[in-house]
């Protein structure tokens, strides 16, 4: 065993650690006109969220610009109508770095704001990625509202909702019906009110609020009910194989990025993704190809960094995560477990 006070005190190259050590943050540069944070911080959607609240505006770069001796990215975050008192304490408390601009960026920006957000929760012992869920959602400074079956079976979801979340779950659960809530009974009894599914005419508002400019993110096993419901165009290749072919019980794989789509701005071109079981896509040949856009990928080959991985042939090359234009909106189609 080792005394650690003893080797501190011997060894000047060591220094006791009493309480957490927080990251650096700084305002950069004297200008008061706008300032940037750069995009690959998780934080730093905290930050803008607090700054949307103040009341501050806030665009996102479309394009790649050098300023004040920086790079930004596309996806930089420019926020004006901000005072400089204000930005420090928030570089201060968050640990993020704003960059102080004296003039306006020669880049396009497109504004942000703030979104509305539905989280479907539904009965039957919960779902814990529901739950994983909206603690990022609020470690991030995202508002959300939970929404229960009969928002979506009732509701005009698009005067509620600009995006609605749902979190990892198989079609049976999400829309319920008769016979599978027949089937839960004999498992599992609770009273009525407490028998969760969106059933046909949840499924049918679910995609008129896409069809009406609204935006679905489906997670991991959500992604079939997206798929089946919309009628995309996308085959999920693993689906349906026995484990002895593919098997991927919460594993760091490694997914290939186009940087260049708005879902992706501050990702680095090759990262890692959690994954459990999850889908991976083959977008089908159709008459709407142009409409289906791959954010992520994984590789040829390699693709496990960390974990236990049976049939990585069947994920070489193909889709981890998909973006499809439908209708007036659309649905993100993320095949792994976004929130880690």
């Amino acid at each position: 065993s080792v005394d650690c006070a003893s080797l501190v005190s011997k060894n000047k190259a060591f220094a006791r650690v009493t309480e957490s050590i927080r990251p650096a943050g700084e305002v950069v540069g004297a200008g008061e006109h706008s300032y940037v944070v750069q995009p690959n911080v998780n934080a730093g959607y905290r930050v803008v969220n607090t700054l949307l609240a103040g009341g501050a505006r806030v665009g996102r770069l479309t394009t790649q610009v050098e300023a004040v001796g920086q790079h930004f990215s596309s996806g930089a975050f420019v926020i004006t109508d901000a005072s400089r008192q204000d930005v420090a304490a928030i570089a201060r408390e968050t640990g993020v770095s704003f960059f102080a601009l004296d003039h306006t960026l020669k880049g396009e920006t497109t504004p942000v704001r703030t979104p509305r957000i539905g989280l479907y929760r539904r009965y039957w012992s919960g779902n814990m990625d529901e739950g994983w869920t909206r603690l990022v959602l609020e470690q991030l400074g995202f508002s959300y509202e939970p929404l229960w079956d009969k928002a979506i079976i009732t509701g005009d979801l698009n005067t509620a909702y600009d995006v609605i979340i749902l979190p990892d779950d198989s079609t049976d659960m999400i829309v319920g019906g008769d016979k599978e809530i027949e089937k839960r009974l004999q498992n599992s009894p609770v009273p009525e009110r407490y028998r969760s599914g969106i059933g046909d005419e949840g499924v049918n508002n679910i995609r008129t609020f896409v069809e009406n400019g609204g935006t679905l993110i489906a997670i991991s096993g959500a992604c079939a009910f997206a798929i089946e419901k919309l009628g995309l165009q996308i085959t999920d290749v693993v689906a349906g194989k026995p484990r002895k072919e593919f098997f991927c019980p919460g594993c760091t794989l490694r997914v290939q990025v186009d940087t260049t789509h708005p879902l992706a701005y501050g990702m680095p071109a090759d990262a890692l993704a959690l994954c459990w079981d999850n889908p991976a896509f083959v977008v089908r040949q159709s008459h709407f190809n142009d409409h289906y856009h791959v954010v992520a990928s994984y590789p040829e080959r390699d693709i496990l960094q960390s974990g236990w991985l049976v049939g990585e042939e069947h994920l070489a090359g193909r889709a981890a995560m998909v973006s499809v234009n439908y209708g007036e909106g659309r649905a993100i189609l993320y095949g792994f477990r976004v929130q880690f």
